[in-house]
This record gives C-alpha cells, structure tokens and sequence, in this order.
C-alpha cells in the first residue's frame, strides 16, 4: 500500500510508494505522480495495538501457571520460608501504616532514633516471644495447608471435611496475626513519642530495607513495566524509518 496520511502533531513523513505496516493504517489518499512524500499519524493507534496486544497475551493465561509443582499448592516456597522462620507476612500493616512501630524495625534503627540500651533490652525481648509465637503458629499453619493439599490430591475432601479444615486454618491465621500486632501495641509504652515521631520518619525515607517480610511493597513490578515498553515497541518499530530511508515492506 502506497503512504497514507494522518493529519496532526507527531505524524511522520513518508517516501512516496512506500510500504505502510498495517498498525499505522489511519486516513489516506492516493499521490499522484510527482508528488514526493506523505503523511501518516500512527499515535492513538500504536497505543491501541499495543494495549490490545497485551491484553490478547494474558487473556487465555492462568494466573496459577507454574504453581502446579508446588508443595503445598496454597503456599508459596517465599511464604513457607517467612512462616517457618516467624517473619511478619504482611500480618501487622494494620499497625505498621498507622504508625505503630513494631520490634524488628526498631532494632534495625535502633542507632538512628536512637534507643537508650535499657530500650533495646526490652524492645528486644518483645521480638524474641513474638518471633517463637510467630514460628510456632507458622508451623502449624504450614501443616494444615499441607493436609487440606493433600485431600485434594488424595480426592478424598467433602463438604464436612473442608469446612472443618477451614476453619482450623483461619483460626490459625488469626492467631498469627494477633501475635504480630499485640507486639506493635506493646512499643509505645518503652518509647518516648520524640523517638516514635523519628522512627516514622526514618521508615518514610527508606532507611530500612525491603526485604521478604515486607514482599509486597514497592510500586509496579518492573517485568510488568518491560512488557508494556515491550508491546508499544513492538508496535512502533515497523514504523521507523531505517538508516538508510527505506522502509519495512
């Protein structure tokens, strides 16, 4: 097909007979002979292919694709490993996004705030029961996952049983998570509001990490973002024109 036309801002000009690829197919119209060049507006377009290209690749594809090998299918090996080891699992957020500064943030910080040694004694005494209640109620957690997993794979789970088993896990859950934030409401009696105010603000800034405890943080994952700039690229680059003037056929 010989250069359409687009009329418009960030349009591109064209060599007359040129092939067009068909993502930047708009208005057009027939040169006639002698005339050089035309004009194509491929912009809304491209977005539009993009968008629709992406939504295309994940339309037939199983959020649970690549699960089906795991132990404990509701489990994660990151969430088996944060429970076994005590870890927070996103169960104090309630607390955390208030304010509320819990034991393991404190110790890490503990020089910036900074905690008197007496502080640090207690602080550290609350994360060591809170981190033994925490494994404790993780392993039994893991174990009711793993048993509900296996009558599944067995066949041999029913109405009676399933909810038994629900219920023992959400009782488990609870548990859990009372451990982790009963701890959190336990700070603010050993800290002065000066050093809960400084530890806010050291949280706000970034000067603790980002590590598995606190896994889902954080803004848009970037493999999330490569497969847009993928997809729009993909799009756009039949498009270009090539170093030497010519143009995808």
């Amino acid at each position: 097909m010989i250069a359409p036309r687009g009329i418009g801002r960030g349009c591109l000009d064209l060599p007359l007979g040129a092939k067009v690829h068909f993502a930047c197919m708009s208005r057009y119209r027939i040169f006639k002979h002698g005339r050089r060049t035309g004009i194509v507006c491929c912009g809304g377009l491209l977005l539009g292919a993009a968008a629709a290209n992406a939504a295309d690749r994940h339309e037939h594809v199983s959020p649970y694709r690549g699960q089906e090998s795991r132990q404990i299918k509701s489990l994660s090996a990151a969430d088996i490993e944060e429970l076994s080891r005590g870890g927070g699992w996103g169960f104090a957020k309630a607390a955390e996004l208030k304010g509320i500064p819990g034991p393991a943030h404190l110790l890490e910080l503990k020089d910036q705030i900074p905690l008197a040694p007496e502080q640090v004694v207690k602080i550290t005494a609350l994360y060591r029961d809170m981190k033994n209640a925490a494994q404790d109620k993780g392993a039994k957690l893991i174990a009711l996952d793993r048993a509900l997993d296996r009558k599944f794979r067995e066949g041999t789970v029913t109405a009676v049983s399933l909810e038994r088993m629900l219920g023992e896990i959400g009782k488990v859950r609870s548990d859990l998570r009372f451990v982790h934030l009963k701890t959190h409401l336990k700070t603010p009696e050993i800290l002065t509001s000066d050093q809960i105010r400084r530890y806010n603000r050291l949280r706000e800034s970034g000067s603790v990490r980002c590590d598995s405890q606190r896994s889902r943080c954080g803004a848009m994952a970037p493999p999330q973002r490569l497969l847009i700039n993928f997809s729009l690229n993909a799009a756009i680059s039949p498009c270009r024109r090539s170093r030497s003037g010519s143009w995808p056929g």
